[in-house]
């Protein structure tokens, strides 16, 4: 009696078990809607693998397929696996933003600026739709469209801080730099970690010839990402324009480690060599340089080195 209840038992509970796994079950519409959600780009590529492994008909799979594609640079595999999705689902407006990204990888803007405006017309609200847009318009040179897609990004999303960054770009490189640092400055107050807004603003200070909060600017940028030599770089040249050429070949010095490649960083290193007096030192940097590739170099091996 005992065993044939103790296996009644069993059974009723091998039943709640499967029932309990059943309804626990994970579609694919759970595991893409986690790999669209999380920041960690280690566990997106790893639920678009499974996700292209367990459902590769469907259009989580081909966009799973798309994702994983482009990340090997196969921007052309990305953009048929994505117009697949699209087949599937014409109101898919994510598969329509990525699409658009891969455009603007292969540099077919008219069609990146096509997706994204079709993105716009599915979800007349998607903020980054038109952020990714405004990328594209800066890029032909269409400022007055770019920052118009930047704003209305900003007005859909008023804490979208690479909006404000993005903005913020187009407005240096239109000289409008007062609006550039206020644009940087909003998506630093937004999020203060990200190292290429304050590179950024840094870039406007200097160009209007704030050295002192340039260099600021550009210091706080190394804190947060210590192995960009661009902005090592940068911030050399505030030093040589403020006079301390001691700080700006020590910052030239860093960029040369970082990238031993720079010729620009090997000429103006040697440049402010030549203005320590160290001639032999400068003439051995321009010669590095224009072995490099840097042919202005020449004109200075030519006018102090024999």
């Amino acid at each position: 009696m005992k065993k044939i209840i103790y296996n009644y038992f069993l059974i009723l509970i091998t039943f709640l078990i499967s029932s309990y796994s059943w309804s626990q079950e994970i579609t694919p519409e759970d595991l893409f809607e986690k790999s669209l959600n999380t920041k960690d780009t280690a566990e997106k590529r790893i639920l678009r693998e499974e996700i292209a492994e367990k459902y590769p008909e469907t259009e989580y799979g081909y966009f799973s397929k798309a994702y994983l594609e482009s990340l090997k640079g196969h921007y052309e595999e990305a953009v048929s696996l994505y117009t697949k999705v699209i087949e599937i689902n014409p109101h898919f407006k994510v598969a329509y933003l990525n699409r658009g990204l891969e455009h603007d990888n292969l540099k077919k803007y008219d069609r990146a600026i096509s997706d994204y405006t079709k993105a716009i017309e599915l979800d007349p609200d998607y903020a980054l739709a038109y952020n990714n847009r405004g990328i594209v318009y800066k890029e032909i040179k269409a400022y007055s469209e770019a920052i118009s897609d930047y704003t209305k990004a900003i007005e859909i999303n008023p804490d979208f801080a690479y909006a404000y960054n993005n903005r913020g770009t187009v407005y240096d490189e239109i000289k409008e730099y007062s609006k550039a640092i206020s644009d940087y400055t909003k998506a630093i107050e937004i999020n203060p970690y990200d190292a290429n807004t304050y590179y950024n603003r840094g870039l406007s200070y200097f160009d209007l010839q704030n050295y002192t909060q340039a260099i600021n600017d550009y210091t706080k940028a190394i804190e947060l990402n210590p192995n960009n030599a661009r902005v090592y770089f940068n911030r050399g040249l505030a030093y040589y324009y403020m006079q301390n050429y001691t700080q700006a070949i020590n910052d030239y010095t860093k960029a040369i480690e970082i990238n031993p490649d720079y010729a620009e960083a090997y000429n103006n290193r040697g440049i402010a060599y030549h203005k320590t007096e160290n001639l032999s030192q400068a003439c051995s940097d321009w010669q590095k340089a224009y072995h490099l590739g840097y042919k202005k170099a020449l004109d200075l091996i030519n006018a102090y080195c024999k």
